[in-house]
């Protein structure tokens, strides 16, 4: 992918982060739509970035490395997702989390993290399947995770009411049903979409390789997925909602996160 196009991605999921932050510190209207507009052109570069990269006879101008662009497609669907539910559920603040997640993700796939060249099956349709549904699912639990921080935020300042600037950035965050709600979609639709990716790419690799190889980032992600097995069954089973289940929420985004990102910065994963 043109190292240009990232960065002028990554400059625009830059600038939205501190206009999104600046609204929740000032609440002034004209930010809300100004960060949006900056999220949107970044999106809209982003798409540009992909075309340019996946057009034949290109690739982009340099070498081309699945896992840079899975971490960049990241960053697409997380945007991308958050857009729909910030029109839905009028959900700003979660874009003063959304949006450095966008900037790392496409920081993270500029870097020259190398990788060997994709083997011949990766030009299938299958593992296309595989690292697109996976994606998804990272975009939902990626949201899923950030109403439950900020859950987390708001839960302890309403009950505490310590420091009079926390106390007012709280008072405009959203209301803890909203983001309770947003939290328990996210999980409810990522983590179904997320299983079929894991058992499209246990499949589409066994018949690769002929056997499964256990490796340390296939550990940490069946680790997260338990996880978000027992945090599906709580909320299905026992109705759980509140501090619990946000608390949870963003641990399990945490351990995927290091599945994927941590374990391939090592050079532990394939």
């Amino acid at each position: 992918m043109s190292l240009p196009l990232l960065i002028a991605v990554a400059a625009c999921y830059l600038v939205a982060t501190l206009l999104y932050v600046n609204l929740l510190l000032t609440q002034r209207g004209a930010m809300d739509g100004l960060a949006r507009g900056t999220l949107v052109a970044g999106l809209l570069l982003h798409t540009v970035a992909f075309v340019a990269l996946h057009r034949p006879g290109d690739g982009g101008g340099a070498p081309w490395s699945p896992v840079q662009d899975s971490i960049s497609f990241m960053a697409y669907a997380v945007v991308a997702l958050w857009l729909i539910f910030q029109g839905r559920w009028r959900v700003k603040a979660l874009g003063a989390l959304v949006s450095p997640l966008a900037f790392f993700l496409v920081f993270y796939a500029a870097l020259p993290i190398g990788g060997p060249a994709p083997p011949e099956s990766v030009r299938s349709i299958w593992p296309h399947f595989h690292i697109l549904l996976s994606v998804i699912g990272f975009a939902f639990l990626a949201i899923a995770c950030a109403a439950g921080l900020i859950y987390l935020v708001q839960d302890r300042e309403l009950k505490s009411r310590r420091g009079a600037a926390l106390a007012r950035v709280a008072f405009r965050l959203p209301p803890l049903e909203v983001l309770d709600r947003v939290n328990t979609i996210c999980l409810l639709y990522g983590f179904p979409i997320l299983t079929i990716g894991m058992i499209t790419g246990a499949l589409w690799e066994s018949g690769r390789t002929g056997r499964f190889v256990w490796e340390p980032h296939v550990t940490f992600s069946l680790a997260a997925w338990l996880l978000y097995l027992l945090i599906v069954f709580f909320r299905l089973v026992w109705h759980q909602r509140g501090r619990r289940a946000a608390l949870l929420s963003v641990i399990g985004f945490l351990l995927l996160t290091s599945s994927y990102l941590g374990v391939r910065a090592l050079g532990l994963g394939s």
